[in-house]
């Protein structure tokens, strides 16, 4: 499960995060948060993806939906920790209201690591109905987060 959200995240993250430090990322701000905070969340829609595609059945195997499923709700719980205070700003989507309303960004964030949670239960169970189901909760709660505390895409260099 760590393999696959690890692979994930150097894989289709990787080349963001160098690019980021690179551009002088380091210092007393310590890593590049926004560049690892995208990468996160990239790894969402992958692994969404992932989990479509075999519930489909048109291709992964059935075996892989659980390591997906939990690599999801791995994800949700490291989701509340990418938001440091300090880290929005310019080369963000992030806004400043999460951290100016942050009582209702963590009952965003507790409704994400409940819809985790239920997809790992439902990819425990085998049974697609379920998964599509939770995939729904979860898109749900992916979107109510981003319509409240997610701006536009940063403006080109």
């Amino acid at each position: 499960m760590r393999v696959i959200l690890l692979t994930g995240l150097v894989v289709f993250g990787g080349a963001e995060l160098a690019e980021a430090q690179g551009r002088g990322g380091g210092g007393n701000a310590g890593p590049p948060i926004p560049a690892y905070r995208t990468s996160v969340m990239q790894g969402f829609q992958l692994h969404v993806g992932a989990i479509r595609t075999i519930v489909a059945g048109t291709a992964g195997a059935p075996s892989h939906l659980v390591g997906h499923a939990e690599a999801i709700r791995h994800l949700t719980v490291m989701a509340a920790d990418v938001f440091p205070a300090g880290s929005g700003g310019a080369g963000t989507r992030a806004t400043e209201a999460i951290w100016s309303n942050s009582s209702e960004f963590a009952a965003r964030l507790a409704a994400l690591q409940s819809a985790g949670e239920g997809l790992a239960k439902a990819a425990a169970s085998g049974n697609n109905d379920e998964v599509n189901a939770a995939l729904t909760t979860l898109n749900q709660a992916c979107q109510a987060c981003h319509m409240a505390f997610r701006g536009p895409p940063p403006a080109a260099n």
